[in-house]
């Protein structure tokens, strides 16, 4: 058990001081002050995002909004991506409005790049999600449904200056008598196979339109359904090429009653299609979003239940022969959002599926092997450097051996949680910022308010004691308007009571912290401050706090830093002697004003941080 005990009476900021094994750590976490305002969670509703998992101890999950870095449109529905042979990553999306959007990736230089191709080719507008390919020859190619049900192509032949063109296929492929189209398309472009093109037609039927080598008829229409006796379809398929190495194509789609159908091209019973009954055949049930699926030997195919399960269905042969069910959420007690179809995709080791939490969160579930025997899975959503929520169903992707995940925004966490994760950002187990050198008191956060000398210190750092600055920045970070609060922890009681009303909750066995709070210790008259951190998580009359100017007691040494506690009781609590005088709520509280507000029990419903622990439980000091 730990104990919270004085290293020395900090004056105005305060340290406070766990008793902790030692930890290296780099220094100068922060460098920028933040911008306010924060832009409204509205505000990048519909933003295209790629979260990329991260080396930064900061945020394993980083998003970059391509919408705003384009300036550009926001997305309506998925997206999906391709790599050319030349290691360039494709996003293809379609707007609003219609228009399909190609957002480039180079090796390198890793620069996003973005045109509009429906102006580019004078192409009619999109009425669902493009698909994207690149044929064996790299010639890139779109497809896309028409508000008229017609089967489009947008294909860049690369001669300029007006390299892109559109094409009709559903005209293209009369008199073959082409059904329209009610579903988005899947293409497949691989070695060996003509490029062909997925889709629901209006009647639910299955059918496909493939390139062919004829000039008068470059395009073939089939009713895949119709030639397997299959089941109709809903939504978009998923497509897997060769799955077991004998040139076949593995077609795997929702049926129209919620089932999992493999339509493979095996001429098995004297038809050139099949149709297999995945669920019935391997007692997985009803599943409640269209398949993705990872080609391999075994592919994968992933799926979500009915009952919000994440399942994967491992393939060594097309004939079903051998495969296996896997139920991914029991494995990482994680369930998923139903009627969201998640993605799956190949890492560095084993696989990885995207998926879209309860909460509309973007979870990312690992495994190492198929079928999986184990797996993990972390919340993308909550990190610091993501920070936003998921309106459309994700698709996952590697690029160079990282993993990234393209989604629509459905807007910011609220205040309180994206506070929490930058709080928790600088701590122990993730930026580990501390003062450098030890004993200095040189950190980024006074620097970022313009306080303290930078003699002795690191540029972008500055010297005071600064459990303040860092308490400060936290809230200004999510846009708290923290005008008044000073360098001295006292200014937090000070700006909670000059609210209207009062903010400020004076200590009491009564009084109720709450996450995103301000916790001071101190003396109410005259009012002095030793201390401030901002409360992470409330849990059974326990609070956890985060706050700068603290850490480990080494010998009475420096080696001060970003701490997070891990719960304690706040009655008897001291730090410097003094114990806590009470709490600041960042945002109004409900009327009437009381002395207290709602708890929020963190260990119970809340995602904690990839990396994250819970920091050791120190038990009160006692008054002398």
């Amino acid at each position: 058990m730990s104990a919270l005990k004085p290293l020395h009476r900090a004056g105005a900021t305060g340290v406070l001081v766990l008793t902790v094994l030692l930890w290296a750590a780099p220094a100068h976490a922060v460098t920028s002050a933040p911008a306010v305002p924060v832009p409204s969670a509205a505000s990048v509703n519909g933003h295209l995002l790629d979260v990329a998992a991260s080396s930064k101890p900061i945020s394993p999950w980083v998003a970059t909004d391509l919408t705003t870095l384009e300036s550009v449109a926001g997305v309506a529905g998925t997206v999906t991506t391709a790599e050319t042979p030349a290691g360039v990553t494709l996003v293809a999306a379609r707007t609003t409005a219609g228009h399909v959007l190609l957002f480039t990736l180079p090796a390198t230089p890793a620069t996003w790049q973005e045109v509009d191709v429906t102006q580019l080719a004078s192409a009619p507008l999109a009425a669902g999600t493009p698909s994207v390919v690149v044929d064996p020859l790299g010639v890139t190619r779109i497809f896309f449904r028409t508000a008229t049900g017609d089967l489009d192509e947008l294909e860049n032949d690369r001669v300029a200056p007006d390299p892109w063109f559109t094409t009709d296929l559903t005209v293209e492929v009369q008199p073959n008598a082409a059904a329209s189209l009610a579903g988005d398309p899947t293409a497949i472009s691989a070695t060996g196979y003509p490029t062909t093109v997925y889709a629901e037609a209006t009647n639910g039927d299955l059918v496909s339109f493939s390139q062919t080598t004829s000039s008068t008829r470059p395009w073939f229409f089939t009713n895949i359904s119709l030639l397997s006796f299959g089941p109709t379809v809903k939504g978009a398929p998923a497509v897997i090429a060769a799955p077991d190495g004998f040139g076949l194509t593995a077609v795997y789609a929702e049926s129209s009653t919620d089932q999992l159908i493999e339509f493979t091209d095996d001429d098995a019973g004297w038809h050139l299609w099949s149709a297999r009954n995945v669920s019935t055949s391997l007692s997985l049930g009803a599943i409640a979003s269209q398949p993705s699926a990872l080609t391999g030997q075994p592919s994968i195919v992933a799926v979500t239940s009915a009952t919000g399960h994440l399942v994967t269905v491992t393939i060594p042969t097309v004939a079903l022969t051998g495969a296996t069910v896997t139920d991914v959420s029991s494995l990482t007690k994680q369930t998923v959002r139903l009627g969201y179809t998640p993605s799956i995709a190949a890492s560095k080791v084993g696989f990885v599926i995207a998926a879209l939490s309860p909460a509309s969160h973007l979870d990312v579930f690992s495994a190492a092997e198929a079928p999986p025997t184990a797996a993990t899975v972390v919340d993308a959503t909550a990190q610091p450097l993501t920070e936003q929520t998921v309106e459309s169903s994700p698709v996952a992707v590697d690029i160079g051996g990282v993993t990234s995940i393209f989604t629509a925004s459905g807007g910011y966490l609220g205040t309180t949680a994206r506070l929490i994760l930058n709080a928790e950002s600088q701590d122990q187990y993730h930026a580990k910022t501390i003062e450098s050198p030890p004993g200095s008191n040189c950190n980024p956060f006074s620097a970022i308010w313009s306080r303290g000398t930078t003699a002795g210190c690191a540029p972008g750092t500055s010297s005071e004691e600064w459990c303040s600055d860092f308490a400060q920045w936290v809230w200004q970070s999510v846009g708290i308007d923290t005008t008044g609060i000073t360098g001295a922890s006292k200014s937090f009681v000070t700006w909670g009571e000059s609210q209207v009303p009062s903010q400020f909750i004076p200590f009491s066995k009564s009084a109720v912290p709450a996450v995103g709070d301000a916790v001071v210790w101190g003396v109410a008259s005259p009012l002095y401050g030793a201390h401030v951190g901002i409360i992470v998580a409330v849990s059974g009359g326990e609070i956890d706090v985060v706050s700068g100017n603290s850490g480990p007691n080494i010998a009475n040494e420096g080696n001060i830093a970003v701490w997070r506690s891990g719960f304690f009781k706040p009655e008897g609590n001291l730090v410097s002697g003094d114990a806590i005088l009470g709490y600041v709520s960042p945002t109004p509280l409900p009327k009437p004003a009381v002395a207290t507000h709602a708890t929020f029990d963190r260990s119970a419903s809340w995602p904690v941080l990839q990396g994250s622990g819970g920091g050791s439980v120190p038990s009160p000091s006692t008054t002398p």
